[in-house]
């Protein structure tokens, strides 16, 4: 066996400090996450707008073609604009000559050159977790991904193993810290990650990938797909993720896959969207009807999100030129007591924390 030398007890000493100290610096570099530095609109406040399911299939390719980019998204360009941090749930791969998985029976693919919709609304953020991620196998979800890193818009919720579709992505506003993350509940065992296996994030791993990354930062927010399609009600088992995500520290949980509202919860510094609908989704589907998109706020110093508004759109493409639109106020009036049915079947307190704003947006009550 070997025998440390005794004649020189300084050396070993100072070689273990040494090994101590570096040790220590690997593993507090190792515990600080990439973070992307935001333009911060108001000094001490972070603004982020979540917007529902996007693919540029259908109407929305005509639209984008016949119309520009900046057209198709012009009634929804300024409030997003007026976010720090803008994030959509990107449900179609993005690629240019790669064949479809067998066996699919939707498959939605973009051309790259339809990602200049998102730059016209400045997105940063796509999330990635969803049923239709996987419809080119893993080459398309390599070409979505490098064609996002490519404008500069990161990404999460799908990756090369489980470890890599379960990282979150870091944003950093002034001294605001928040990392996103996404998962799905909709999909098949082909399309999730495994070990040696691209795909996405189960929706069932969120709680555990939140409580691992809230102490590096001051928020968490967590995309998830999950539901039935066109279905306007959260089940027990939507409603038992979202808790459990919260109990694990996410400040926001965003919701999407039905296609509709679903209404929504909140608490002590927290809020739960069960679904925002549709953003951009080109759809005749006669079920479809109004979406939202939500916006939350937070301040330097202070736990949880500060103020939590949903801002209702038409829904109904056929009539309003498959193109994001906001509610009138007439409409969204409307639709408030629809969306407190809705929460109050989530927690029966919801009807006392939702109301109408002077310009037609929902205010949702966090304590």
């Amino acid at each position: 066996m070997y025998k440390r030398s005794q004649k020189h007890p300084l050396i070993w000493k100072i070689f273990a400090v040494g090994f101590f100290l570096l040790a220590l610096f690997t593993a507090l570099h190792a515990a600080e996450p990439k973070m992307t530095d935001l333009e911060q609109r108001t000094p001490g406040k972070l603004r982020v707008i979540f917007g529902g399911d996007v693919h540029f299939n259908w109407q929305i390719e005509q639209n984008i073609r016949d119309r520009s980019p900046s057209a198709v998204v012009a009634g929804v360009r300024d409030l997003f604009h007026a976010a720090d941090l803008r994030v959509l749930n990107l449900e179609t791969v993005i690629s240019a000559g790669v064949l479809p998985e067998p066996g699919r029976s939707h498959v939605f693919n973009g051309a790259p050159d339809n990602l200049r919709v998102l730059e016209e609304l400045g997105v940063q953020a796509a999330m990635l977790a969803n049923n239709h991620a996987m419809d080119l196998g893993a080459a398309g979800l390599e070409q979505t991904q490098k064609h996002l890193a490519a404008r500069k818009i990161l990404f999460a919720g799908a990756g090369k193993d489980p470890v890599a579709a379960l990282s979150a992505v870091f944003f950093r506003a002034g001294k605001i810290r928040i990392a996103l993350l996404s998962g799905t509940e909709i999909g098949d065992e082909r399309m999730w990650a495994a070990d040696g296996r691209p795909g996405t994030a189960r929706g069932s791993m969120l709680p555990a990938a939140v409580a691992q990354v809230r102490p590096l930062v001051d928020h968490v927010i967590v995309n998830v797909h999950w539901g039935s399609e066109y279905h306007p009600y959260a089940s027990p088992e939507q409603i038992a993720l979202a808790r459990q995500l919260v109990r694990a520290g996410a400040s926001a949980v965003v919701g999407h896959h039905s296609h509709a509202l679903q209404g929504v919860e909140s608490g002590p510094g927290y809020v739960v969207a069960y679904s925002l609908g549709n953003f951009l989704f080109g759809s005749s589907n006669p079920y479809q009807n109004h979406n939202a998109l939500l916006v939350v706020e937070f301040e330097e110093g202070k736990r949880g999100v500060r103020t939590s508004t949903l801002v209702p759109m038409y829904g109904e493409y056929r009539k309003y030129g498959h193109a994001p639109a906001l509610l009138s106020k007439p409409d969204a009036q409307a639709l408030l007591p629809v969306l407190v049915f809705q929460s109050r079947r989530i927690a029966p307190d919801m009807k006392d924390r939702l109301s109408l704003n002077p310009d037609g947006t929902f205010s949702i009550k966090v304590d």
